[in-house]
């Protein structure tokens, strides 16, 4: 078996540090992650993970592709060309009513 054409595997930490690497700000935080892959199996994630024990290893190439999928359909960074929907009129405040006791 040839090492070099396995793809890299990781574990949450290591994955979060790689996509993080040479950002002055971390997109990626170890939660994030940890929450993408308590729903893998409805995301979609699940196929590129493995599990040995009770650690969860992520394939990074498999991760970009996953991630490549997950577009937005209607958000600011689309490229589809649509706007998206107008959000309804806005319900009035309402007014606060004191405290009793002048209290704040």
């Amino acid at each position: 078996m040839i090492v070099e054409s396995l793809p890299p595997w990781r574990d949450v930490r290591s994955l979060t540090a790689a996509l993080n690497a040479g950002s002055p700000v971390p997109t990626w935080t170890v939660p994030a992650i940890r929450n993408l892959l308590a729903h893998r199996e409805k995301n979609g994630l699940g196929a590129f993970t493995r599990k040995l024990g009770a650690r969860v290893l992520i394939s990074e190439p498999g991760f970009y592709a996953w991630l490549a999928e997950q577009g937005s359909t209607h958000g600011p960074f689309s490229d589809d060309g649509e706007q998206p929907p107008a959000e309804g009129p806005k319900a009035p405040r309402r007014e606060r009513r004191p405290l009793p006791g002048g209290a704040r």
